[in-house]
């Protein structure tokens, strides 16, 4: 009986994706309400596309402009969107400049060393796994890196503007990995995990009770999103999103992601989580950020869409948007406060 309701909400997905296309703009209304309207700067908006761009990245250095989105094939029937992972790519442009990595997904552009890497990845064949590179547009030469685990995941988070290569590797159980020698692409641990924890991306739920797993209260797992960039002393914040499956069980009509916010003080050792928007349906997903010439504004990059963007009836925008850092400090610290247990030899994270 099971399979076959799962059966008939496969052949529903693409109807279910067509309502949902035109809730989308009600919904992003609210969006901009819970965020007390600021200005937002909408760059893409998808119409029946066979293929469309997704999952933007930005940042500036030197009046240089580096921008990076995914592009996504689209198709009507489930079978074929089913597959659609296999052809996605990623196109970076600077200076009238493109190129493009086949089969990346999910690019994040962020600050090094006076110099711009993309993060990158890639959907590994037969696997539920990631590959994951960075690339270095001055260099113009890409690294592989691996977790020391036997799983990468996806969704990691670095951090931006710092002279050493950190990650976010999980959000809960709290992981952060350091490159350590970039050639091989070998990277380790920096806080204390406790023994035998095995770390994944796909997080537990860590701002909802066990008590709220409807579909309009439960909040879902926590991953990764933008970079994170300085705040304060010592002190980092940026834009994830929760993911949860619709109706819990039944993936075949996809996920909901709503956008929360990470900030860690490496000072005072803590971490704080907690939402930034209060969106029930469609995917939210912050996938960049940069602090502008005010230096208490940040610019974020937004991909919004509705869910099932596999599908040609789905709808997608882009748009960039600028937040107060001193407000996004303040709701984050209403939230969770979790501890960071660095390794000794790691207390300066720089």
């Amino acid at each position: 009986m099971l399979s076959l309701i799962k059966k008939i909400l496969k052949e529903f997905r693409i109807t279910y994706a067509f309502i949902l296309r035109f809730f989308l703009p009600v919904q992003f209304y609210f969006i901009r309400k819970s965020l007390n309207f600021p200005k937002i700067n909408l760059l893409y908006k998808s119409k029946f596309d066979r293929n469309v761009k997704f999952w933007l990245s930005s940042v500036t250095l030197k009046d240089k402009k580096f921008t990076a989105f995914r592009v996504t094939p689209r198709y009507f029937r489930y079978y074929k969107a089913f597959l659609k992972t296999s052809f996605t790519s990623v196109i970076l442009n600077s200076n009238n400049k493109k190129k493009t990595f086949y089969g990346s997904q999910d690019p994040k552009l962020f600050k090094y060393k006076n110099k711009i890497l993309l993060y990158l990845q890639k959907s590994k064949k037969f696997s539920s796994d990631c590959e994951i590179s960075l690339y270095d547009t001055s260099l113009n030469k890409t690294y592989n890196i691996n977790s020391p685990f036997k799983h990468n995941g996806k969704n990691w988070v670095p951090i931006s503007g710092i002279n050493s290569l950190i990650f976010i590797y999980s959000i809960d159980p709290l992981v952060l990995l350091k490159v350590v020698d970039l050639n091989k692409g070998k990277m380790k641990t920096i806080n204390k995990i406790k023994k035998g924890t095995i770390p994944e991306w796909n997080t537990k739920n860590i701002l909802d009770s066990p008590f709220t797993k409807s579909l309009f209260t439960g909040g879902g797992s926590k991953r990764g999103g933008s970079p994170m960039v300085k705040v304060g002393n010592n002190t980092y914040l940026g834009i994830g999103h929760s993911s949860k499956n619709l109706f819990n069980y039944f993936r075949q009509i996809g996920s909901t992601q709503r956008a929360y916010i990470y900030l860690f003080d490496f000072k005072k050792k803590i971490y704080y989580i907690n939402y930034l928007t209060n969106n029930k349906i469609n995917h939210l997903y912050c996938t960049g950020a940069e602090l502008t010439h005010n230096k208490n504004i940040i610019k974020f990059n937004f991909s919004y869409s509705s869910i099932l963007i596999e599908y040609i009836v789905s709808n997608i925008y882009l748009f960039d948007i600028e937040l107060d850092k001193r407000e996004l400090i303040k709701i984050a610290k209403k939230g969770v406060r979790k501890k960071i247990n660095l390794i000794t030899g790691h207390k300066n994270i720089n």
